[in-house]
C-alpha cells in the first residue's frame, strides 16, 4: 500500500531533525545544478529533457539580454554553467545515499549521518553514478521524442535507479532498470499524486527564488522519496 501521508510525515521528520546537516548539502547541490539561476527547477528525473531549451531561455537570457553581456561571452559562460551541472550530477545520487542512510542507521550502533556521506560517495563511484544519470536522462529523452505521455511515464518507471544504485553501485543499468521498472508496477500515479502534493511548497519556494529548498523542502521532499523507497525493503546502505 502507497501511504503518501506516511512518507511525508517521515520526509519532514528528517528535514527537521537534520536541517544543520541537510541545508549546506541541499545549498551545495542547488547551487552546482544551477537551480538559483533557474527556478524552474523542480523535476530532477526529467532535466535531462530540457537542457538545451534551458540554455537557451534562461542562461542566455540572464546573462545576455538582463546583464547586457555580449553573446559570445554570454555562450562561453552558458557552456560552462553546463559543464558544472552535468559534472555535479554524481551528487543527486550520492545525496539519495545519504537519505537512505539517515532512515536506516542504527543510532548508537552505526555513525551518525552527515553531508560527507553525500560528497564521499559520490566521489567514490563517480564514474557509475555519471553514466547512470546521464544514460537514463538520454534514455527519458528518446522516449519523450514519440510524445510527451510516453517519456513522462518512462520518467516514472525510472524514478528509483538512482536509488537502487546508489545502494548498489556495482549493479548493471540493465538490472537497476528492471528492478525500477517492477517496484513501481502500480505505483507510478501514487508517486505522481505525491508529486503534485508538493506543488504549493514549490510555489512558495519560487517566491524565495529557491532559498526554501536550500534551507528545508528539498530535505523534505527528497525525505519522503527515501521514505517510499525504503518503504520497498530492497537495500540500505552499509557504510
Amino acid at each position: 500500500m502507497f501511504d503518501r501521508i506516511y512518507y511525508k510525515g517521515i520526509g519532514k521528520n528528517l528535514a527537521n531533525s537534520l536541517m544543520t546537516v541537510i541545508a549546506p548539502m541541499s545549498f551545495l547541490i542547488l547551487l552546482l545544478s544551477g537551480a538559483f539561476i533557474d527556478t524552474s527547477h523542480y523535476t530532477e528525473e526529467l532535466d535531462m529533457l530540457f537542457y538545451v531549451q534551458k540554455i537557451n531561455h534562461h542562461y542566455l537570457n540572464i546573462l545576455w539580454l538582463r546583464l547586457e553581456i555580449p553573446v559570445g561571452i554570454a555562450l562561453f559562460l552558458s557552456l560552462i554553467f553546463l559543464i558544472i551541472k552535468i559534472a555535479s550530477l554524481p551528487l543527486h545520487i550520492g545525496e539519495k545515499t545519504f537519505y537512505i542512510y539517515a532512515l536506516t542507521y542504527r543510532e548508537g550502533i552505526d555513525r551518525s549521518p552527515s553531508r560527507s556521506l553525500c560528497y564521499d560517495y559520490a566521489a567514490a563511484h563517480y564514474g557509475k553514478f555519471m553514466a547512470v544519470e546521464l544514460l537514463v536522462g538520454i534514455k527519458i529523452f528518446l522516449w519523450s521524442l514519440l510524445f510527451i505521455i510516453p517519456g513522462i511515464y518512462k520518467a516514472y518507471e525510472y524514478r528509483l535507479i538512482p536509488y537502487i544504485v546508489a545502494t548498489n553501485p556495482d549493479i548493471s543499468l540493465t538490472d537497476a532498470t528492471s528492478l525500477s521498472a517492477r517496484y513501481m508496477e502500480g505505483r507510478k500515479f501514487d508517486l505522481f499524486v505525491m508529486d503534485l502534493s508538493f506543488l504549493g511548497w514549490l510555489i512558495l519556494d519560487a517566491i524565495t527564488a529557491g532559498l526554501l529548498r536550500g534551507f528545508w523542502l528539498r530535505g523534505y521532499m527528497e525525505g519522503s522519496y527515501a521514505a517510499f523507497y525504503v518503504s520497498l525493503n530492497i537495500d540500505t546502505v552499509n557504510i
